[in-house]
């Protein structure tokens, strides 16, 4: 994947983020209703697919299929598995498949497409920024235990996603990036800026 594409998942990830309400406050991103997510779009429905299919004639998923992304005359579907809502896994489900809408993917997504909703899902759950802030706040140990504390995810993919971004080179923060920051932790210090010996 590009930087230039990674950069564009991060920041659509990033601003659909911005449009949750309650969002303030360190744990605000474990405590969003992801069945209700606020997308900024007419055009997104999000729901359980039990529940459309107790209105309509449609078919059970098979048990391999935990979500999809429907498109259905100008509307777009985000459907989840209802059994497993809420958990971590339903909700990276949710966040990926509305990834493919939101990245503009086409359905049904080749493998290109699903590793960006992957990357899509990561980014909104557990955001590079804050990762990196919350590594670089009060020098305490991210721990996959420490982390699912502050996002809905699995210690398995808080131990990934972690070290994925502390291996990557940081990026500058946009300015719906600080924005983020200043909502999940107050009035944040920017780190200061190494100088450089000339």
């Amino acid at each position: 994947m590009t930087k230039v594409r990674a950069d564009k998942i991060r920041s659509a990830a990033v601003s659909l983020l911005l449009k949750q309400k309650n969002l303030e406050g360190c744990y605000a991103i474990c405590f969003l209703d992801f069945a209700h997510l606020i997308t900024g779009r007419d055009d997104v429905s999000i729901g359980s697919y039990e529940a459309f299919c107790s209105k309509t004639e449609a078919e059970p998923l098979p048990d391999e299929v935990k979500g999809a992304a429907v498109k259905y005359g100008n509307r777009n579907y985000v459907f989840y598995d209802g059994t497993s809502y809420p958990s971590p896994d339903c909700f990276r489900t949710v966040l990926h498949e509305l990834g493919h809408i939101f990245l503009s993917h086409s359905l049904p997504p080749d493998k290109t497409q699903e590793d960006e909703a992957e990357r899509f899902a990561d980014e909104f759950l557990m955001p590079e920024c804050v990762l990196r802030y919350l590594s670089d706040a009060d020098g305490k140990a991210l721990t996959p235990s420490v982390l699912t504390g502050y996002f809905p995810v699995t210690e398995a993919d808080a131990e990934r996603r972690t070290g994925e971004v502390l291996a990557s080179h940081p990026h500058t923060l946009t300015h719906d990036e600080e924005i983020l920051l200043v909502r999940l932790f107050g009035n944040i210090k920017k780190p200061k800026e190494k100088k450089e010996n000339v």
